[in-house]
């Protein structure tokens, strides 16, 4: 199946998302490409969601807030297993990526998940876990708003520890 838009973008992301509902807000047509299968990106699938969730859920479970509030220096942790954990963190991972999904739909945006590689300039082929072509899409603007990843260094005894002047 071919589908022809204005804009295609790559990644479900912060980026991405603004990008496309930009694009929508200009009247264009738009497909958001993610491969997660799942929009918010590793923002808020894998990763800054996730862990402040979960800092948050503990927070709250072990009403450690309210006894550092009120003078307690300790309160008991209760019982509070991984699976109460997972079940708030994916509460809330859920809840914004239906968010997500209904400012999509209110502007018209098209969603493919899968993975994407470009066949031509203007040609996008989406991809299925086994790499075959599930959907290929004819864009006259390609915005690719994928994560980044910084580059590892080796941190030794002579990297500095503070960048003063």
């Amino acid at each position: 199946m071919t589908v022809r838009v204005d804009l295609a973008v790559i990644g479900g992301g912060p980026a991405g998302q603004k990008g496309a509902i930009q694009g929508a807000k200009a009247g264009k047509r738009v497909v958001v490409v993610d491969r997660l299968g799942m929009l918010g990106g590793a923002c808020l699938n894998q990763g800054t969601v996730p862990s402040k969730t979960l800092r948050a859920a503990i927070l709250d479970m072990t009403d450690y807030i309210q006894a550092e509030y009120f003078g307690n220096t300790s309160a008991p942790p209760g019982d509070i297993s991984i699976d109460d954990l997972k079940l708030r963190v994916n509460k809330v991972i859920e809840d914004q990526n239906r968010v997500l999904t209904q400012q999509n739909e209110s502007n018209d945006i098209v969603t493919s998940f899968g993975a994407a590689r470009f066949a031509d300039a203007r040609t996008i082929e989406v991809l299925d876990e086994a790499q075959v072509v599930t959907e290929t899409i004819e864009a006259e603007r390609i915005l690719i708003a994928t994560r980044s990843i910084c580059p590892k260094r080796e941190i030794s005894s002579s990297t500095p520890t503070s960048f003063s002047n």
